[in-house]
């Protein structure tokens, strides 16, 4: 990453075709720049390192409001045509000094926890789909990430939070296994008779 001719540069994660990072970057506006030159590569121990794409943020669309931004954005090659492989940013603009950084990076955590409990539960929740009668499974992990999110969100409060896709994604099932268990006993004594 270069903003302004600030430099960082985040862990290699090895043998990973989904990295995550959880890092933090701060960057000081200096000037007239607004433009974040983000550069993501391929590690290789032996040989240079192969550009996977890159993207330019300009800074401007995200105003110094200390809302934290969630973003996905499309990299581009060296001749600024768009690649399929994207990156997920998080994103915020602040004016305040460096003392109050410790709640925003507080925040920041908290929804990447969450975030991240949400992405292990779907996973699961949809493994779970393809066994026949889970869907007591599923509620019952459902229920454990809405806790589990709810706490990484809001631990002090005890708030709960659950996006709308999982419980799309649990409610249709339901059905369609007592459809199914129905429809197998019906042509188990179909044959039997």
């Amino acid at each position: 990453m270069n903003y302004g001719g600030q430099v960082a540069k985040t862990t290699i994660k090895k043998t990973n075709l989904n990295p995550i990072w959880k890092e933090t970057f701060e960057f000081e506006k200096i000037g007239g720049k607004t433009k974040l030159e983000l550069t993501v590569y391929d590690y290789d121990a032996y040989t240079r390192d192969d550009i996977i794409g890159e993207i330019d943020i300009d800074m401007e669309e995200y105003p110094p409001d200390g809302k934290i931004y969630d973003k996905w954005f499309f990299l581009n090659d060296s001749d600024n045509n768009k690649l399929n492989s994207k990156i997920r940013l998080f994103i915020q603009h602040i004016t305040h000094g460096r003392h109050d950084y410790k709640e925003e990076r507080e925040a920041i955590n908290q929804q990447f926890k969450a975030k991240e409990i949400e992405l292990e539960g779907v996973k699961e929740m949809i493994e779970l789909t393809e066994k026949p009668f889970a869907m007591f499974e599923i509620e019952k992990r459902e229920r454990q990430m809405e806790n589990e999110i709810g706490d990484a969100l809001a631990p002090q409060s005890g708030e709960r939070r659950i996006s709308e896709k999982l419980l799309n994604l649990t409610s249709v099932d339901y059905w369609l296994y007592i459809m199914l268990a129905a429809l197998s006993v019906y042509i188990i004594f179909a044959l039997l008779a």
